[in-house]
């Protein structure tokens, strides 16, 4: 007797209302820049070291000068107006490094703009999983879903903020929330669902 294979309905994909659109669209604009940074981090560290690097020779650059300006008027024959000249520069040096550190902290800033322009709706078979989360003589059932074309567990949706959730908890109203929604303690907590 050969194997059978099981049909499953697949439901055509609705639109989206507007609200749904822009609901989507603001946590995409919230998670997006997040999301980027954690696929650069060669690319940060490198430019925090060269931010480190170019701090240090200015640093450097400016205290020799410093202390060259310093043991300058220390000459024999050097004019009270050139003392007035050279105490006043000397004065001055921290605020033009300051100035000269503030532009290399623009130089080697990241600065992340991220605005969504696509989407793509990908319908494929999934399995659903029920669970039961119980807390004293509490419960509430909860269904997961198990994604094939991730091969995880779909993140929760946190019913507080609403953004995706991987670590999540129940308040007291046995309401499932992300570990930052959460204020008090937990009654229940799950480290991670996939």
């Amino acid at each position: 007797m050969g194997k059978e294979e099981k049909e499953y309905q697949v439901k055509n994909i609705r639109g989206y209302s507007k609200e749904e659109i822009r609901r989507i669209h603001e946590l995409v604009r919230r998670s997006g820049p997040g999301a980027v940074e954690q696929e650069i981090p060669e690319f940060m560290q490198s430019m925090n070291r060269r931010f480190k690097r170019d701090s240090m020779s200015l640093n450097e650059y400016y205290s020799a000068l410093e202390k060259e300006m310093q043991e300058s008027l220390s000459r024999t024959g050097i004019s009270d107006k050139l003392i007035q000249e050279r105490e006043a520069k000397i004065a001055m040096i921290p605020d033009e490094l300051a100035a000269k550190k503030k532009d290399l902290l623009n130089k080697y800033s990241i600065r992340i703009s991220f605005a969504p322009v696509a989407a793509l709706a990908v319908t494929t078979l999934c399995v659903k999983v029920l669970v039961t989360l119980v807390s004293g003589h509490k419960e509430t059932n909860i269904s997961m879903i198990y994604n094939p074309v991730t091969k995880q567990m779909d993140p929760m949706v946190c019913q507080s903020c609403g953004m995706s959730m991987f670590s999540l908890g129940l308040d007291k109203n046995m309401q499932l929330n992300c570990t930052a929604c959460l204020r008090c303690d937990p009654l229940f907590f799950v480290k991670s669902v996939n």
